[in-house]
């Protein structure tokens, strides 16, 4: 179960720091500093999300970012 909470707040996490990069860089480019930093903290997230998944024996019951975003907008 705390598997589950985890990746579920990795998740929010995950499309919270997306929706800022994406502001940021419709913004200021591509290229911004902050833009890339933001990038360089999702790549982290995601990396972390995806390590949970792999060492999870439960991983079809794992929620996928696509199936997140589906049920929460």
């Amino acid at each position: 179960m705390y598997s589950s909470i985890k990746k579920i707040f990795l998740l929010i996490l995950i499309n919270k720091k997306r929706s800022k990069m994406i502001t940021v860089g419709k913004k200021y480019g591509l290229t911004n500093k902050q833009t890339v930093l933001y990038s360089q903290q999702l790549d982290k997230l995601l990396d972390q999300y995806q390590k949970l998944n792999s060492n999870s024996k439960e991983m079809k019951s794992s929620p996928t970012i696509s199936e997140y975003k589906a049920s929460h907008y």
